[in-house]
């Protein structure tokens, strides 16, 4: 190569290279920045000593985020310039997002009917140890308290199984249909 050639502009000639990086700025954009809440949430309470993997990862979050990449996939597949493979794909996104905020609305009520019970618990033990109540009065939590903490097991399994296919058809359909950011 003689020092006055031009030289050729980066990407080309290496198709690897290219589809890599292409790659990554999308991941960047429409799988890290989506999962941000949900990653950070981890990390914040895996930093804090929380233990166990439903109180590390937490439901709604997980469920958010995906909601927000559904939304990024629609803003790009609305973009398409066939229709009939435009309407279809957003809807599909738009009912899987729809899924994913049902799952953040279940998550979040369940847990919040959780820490009510949990919260009434504490509030009459509290009465009974200060000595402003006797033991008899004492309300056992309702065993429904038992049956909400296994809805949001499987209300995390469900979004956990859900979340990782729709990931991987979002990369999918970013690379099979070409969407543009």
């Amino acid at each position: 190569m003689s020092p006055g050639a031009p030289v050729a502009p980066v990407g080309v000639g290496s198709t690897g290279s290219g589809n890599f990086t292409r790659f990554a700025a999308w991941a960047a954009k429409n799988l890290l920045l989506p999962l941000t809440p949900f990653i950070t949430g981890a990390i914040i309470r895996g930093v804090g000593g929380v233990q166990g993997y439903q109180s590390v990862f937490d439901v709604a979050e997980l469920s958010f985020s995906m909601a927000m990449l559904c939304l990024l996939v629609v803003a790009s597949a609305g973009r398409i310039s066939d229709p009939h493979l435009r309407e279809s794909l957003v809807g599909l996104w738009i009912f899987v997002g729809v899924v994913f905020l049902a799952l953040f609305v279940l998550s979040t009520f369940v847990k919040v009917q959780i820490d009510a019970a949990t919260g009434d618990l504490m509030n009459n033990v509290q009465k009974v140890l200060s000595g402003s109540t006797q033991i008899t009065s004492l309300r056992v939590p309702d065993p429904s308290v038992e049956n909400l903490a296994r809805i949001l097991d499987r209300i995390w399994s469900f979004a956990a199984i859900l979340a990782v296919p729709t990931a991987l058809l979002a990369a999918t359909c970013k690379f099979g249909y070409k969407l543009e950011d």
